[in-house]
Parts: structure tokens; C-alpha cells; sequence
């Protein structure tokens, strides 16, 4: 039987990752999983931001 890796939300770009060891990082007694080195290193380069704009309510509109 295969074991099922947890998933997590990349903080950067939302989408739905495999929890990898590899692209990782710890911030504030968290740790923060990614889709990409890309996300990873933009994560790591300001972390406070990314994870200020995460934070924000997503905003929507009543068109009826």
C-alpha cells in the first residue's frame, strides 16, 4: 500500500503542493512548502510580505 504524502498550500502562489522536504523552509516555528524554487526563494527573500499578503481577505463582488 502507498503511503500518502500530505499536501499544503504553497503561501506565495496558493497552489496545492506535495509537503517536500526539499523545497522547504522555516519561518517563525512554521514551516512553509513549495511548488517551485522559484516560489521558495521569493518566500525567503521577504517573508513578512508574502505572508502579509496571504493574510488579506480575499475580496469579492456582489454583481446581482
Amino acid at each position: 500500500m502507498e503511503e500518502k504524502s500530505e499536501r499544503r498550500t504553497d503561501p506565495v502562489c496558493g497552489m496545492l503542493v506535495d509537503a517536500d522536504p526539499a523545497l522547504s523552509s522555516d519561518y517563525l516555528d512554521t514551516t512553509y512548502v513549495f511548488c517551485s524554487e522559484s516560489c521558495q526563494e521569493k518566500f525567503e527573500s521577504d517573508p513578512q510580505a508574502v505572508l502579509k499578503k496571504t493574510a488579506q481577505p480575499k475580496v469579492t463582488r456582489d454583481i446581482s
